[in-house]
């Protein structure tokens, strides 16, 4: 399953100034503003691979080699904006809705299943053949769970200070596996 950002979040998970006023990072001025940026997106795009989930809500197009189902889809709070797939000439048809359930029950991801009796439409026999347009994610940064922040300021941390006697990903993993988990 690869993806591809078609609309960006329009909030981040944290403020930089609210990772500078942190008392493990004391950090004044901005000199580092930059480089924290790039640190918040880098922690932000590590808990995505790492959860296969989105975090600030934002849409994606998913895409798969076939129908198969369950389809996984990022989580959370998702919702499927079209599901559909290259039918052999290159253009690309839209499934009708009335085959597939979508199962986006609060987790880390959603699960789009075959309605009982319905059979998917035939691709190409191509990679990517299947696109999912979806959105998820969080709908703004008070609604992403406090241990996500939390990993996400200690791999900001680690990369900063640069001192950790371990990757930077496996304490912030900790921090990720307790929401995701």
């Amino acid at each position: 399953m690869g993806k591809t950002l078609v609309t960006p979040a329009e909030f981040k998970p944290l403020e930089i100034e609210a990772i500078k006023d942190r008392p493990e990072l004391r950090i004044t001025g901005t000199d580092s503003d930059l480089v924290l940026a790039e640190y918040l997106e880098a922690a932000v795009e590590h808990f995505q691979e790492l959860s296969r989930s989105i975090l600030c809500r934002s849409t994606w197009d998913v895409y798969f080699d076939a129908f198969e189902s369950p389809l996984i889809v990022p989580g959370p709070q998702t919702t499927l904006e079209a599901l559909s797939y290259d039918d052999g000439s290159g253009i690309l048809q839209e499934v009708d809705a009335s085959l597939y359930i979508l199962d986006a029950t609060p987790r880390t991801w959603a699960e789009i299943s075959l309605r009982e009796g319905c059979a998917w439409p035939t691709p190409a026999l191509q990679a990517n053949s299947v696109v999912a347009r979806i959105t998820a994610g969080y709908a703004s940064p008070g609604a992403i769970p406090y241990k996500i922040k939390q990993g996400l300021i200690e791999f900001i941390q680690q990369l900063y200070f640069g001192v950790s006697t371990e990757p930077a990903w496996a304490s912030a993993w900790a921090g990720y596996r307790r929401i995701i988990c």
